[in-house]
Parts: structure tokens; C-alpha cells; sequence
């Protein structure tokens, strides 16, 4: 018996939508998408478990192919360990280097310049070590997360469940003015602009897992 496709019927709306998005995929995965289409196919990805199943396949393939430092660092504990340990000093660093820019009166002036430190930099010591604290921590089946917030900003990284960077993730505030949404870089950090009516964190990983983390109430 002949299918319906091969009869002449028109295919599925969903059917037809996972033809149009399949070329997509590759670059889903790397991260290479805009965030308009990026935001379409994981829409498109939470509805559909084939594709899902096929985008799955397909990261974990490019992850295999890729010589990385955190794909080797997965074949030991020891080069496990350290590749968690490089990945945390880099977040370290750029933390500090975001911290210097949000608060520049925190940063001691050189001697050259010979300026004394005055209340106004005193303020910025103590907003800055306020900033150095995370404003959210969250832990899922799916990944972690840490987050700093500093003068109507948010830095952040997601990470896996064992510690090392995770890439793509889509990433949106719950309840934001901003509908917008950002996808993080490759060593799994990423920063917006805060927004005091989110409630929380939305990030759905490339098959289609959404993973929300709140916002502590104010």
C-alpha cells in the first residue's frame, strides 16, 4: 500500500516544520545561530522527540570530534580534575576583570597618580566584595549554575554536573520586561542586563531540556 506522502497528501505540519529546521541543526549545536532562529528550533525541539533525539546525536558526536581540552579531561580523573580546575581559574579571572570595569573606584589607582582613597571609594570596595558574593547558585538533573549581579548586570556560567562548561544553553529571565533571550559562549558563561521583575533563570540545553531556577524572593 502506497503511504499518504507518496499518494500526494501534503505532510504533517510538524513533518514539514522538521524538514525546514533540520539544516539548522549543525549549527544549533555549535552555537553559530542567531538568536531569533536559535530561539525557533528549541521551541521547536520541546515539541518534537525525533529531532530531539536526532540533535542529541549530533551534539554528542561534535563533542567526541572535537579535540578539547574538557573532552580529553573526561577520559580521567586527573585531566578531569585539572581541565575543572583551569575552567574555574578562567571564571575566576573573568570575574575579577568584569568586577574592575563595573566598579573602576575599586580598582587601586597607580602610583602615579598619586590619588588618595576618599569615601566614594570606600562605597565601591564595599559594593564590589557585595558583588563578589553570587546572587544565585542553582543545581538541577540537568546542570549548574552560578550568577553575580553588579549595577543592573548579570554575569554568569553554566556548567555541567561534573564542573565543566556546558555549551549551547538559551538563555532567558523568567518574567522579564526583556522578551529577548542569549545563548552562552563557549566556556559556558554568559552576561545580560538585570531586570528587578524577573523571577528567575530559564535555559534550555540543544535537546530540548528546560531547566528554571528562581530568583530568591525580594
Amino acid at each position: 500500500m502506497a503511504s499518504k506522502r507518496n499518494a500526494g497528501v501534503p505532510p504533517r505540519r510538524s513533518e514539514s516544520t522538521c524538514k525546514e529546521l533540520e539544516p539548522l541543526y549543525p549549527a544549533f549545536c555549535e552555537g553559530s545561530l542567531s538568536l531569533a532562529l536559535a530561539r525557533v528550533v528549541g521551541g521547536h525541539l520541546e515539541e518534537c522527540a525525533t529531532c530531539r533525539e536526532g540533535v542529541l546525536g549530533l551534539r554528542a558526536f561534535l563533542v567526541y570530534s572535537s579535540a578539547t581540552e574538557v573532552v580529553e579531561g573526561e577520559r580521567n580523573s586527573a585531566s578531569a580534575e585539572a581541565s575543572r580546575s583551569t575552567h574555574l581559574g578562567r571564571w575566576t579571572e573573568l570575574l575579577r576583570s568584569w568586577l574592575d570595569v563595573v566598579y573602576p573606584g575599586s580598582v587601586p589607582a597607580p602610583a602615579y597618580r598619586g590619588g588618595s582613597v576618599g569615601a566614594y571609594t570606600e562605597r565601591e570596595v564595599v559594593a564590589r566584595r557585595r558583588s563578589e558574593r553570587p546572587f544565585l547558585v542553582g543545581r538541577d538533573e540537568r546542570m549548574q549554575i552560578v550568577v553575580h549581579r553588579a549595577r543592573g548586570q548579570l554575569l554568569g556560567r553554566v556548567d555541567d554536573l561534573s564542573g565543566l562548561p556546558m555549551f549551547p544553553v538559551l538563555i532567558r529571565l523568567e518574567n522579564s520586561r526583556n522578551e529577548g533571550h542569549i545563548l552562552n559562549r563557549l566556556d559556558g558563561t554568559f552576561n545580560t542586563d538585570w531586570d528587578p521583575d524577573a523571577t528567575g533563570i530559564v535555559c534550555w540545553t540543544p535537546a530540548g531540556g528546560k531547566s528554571f531556577f528562581a530568583f530568591e524572593p525580594r
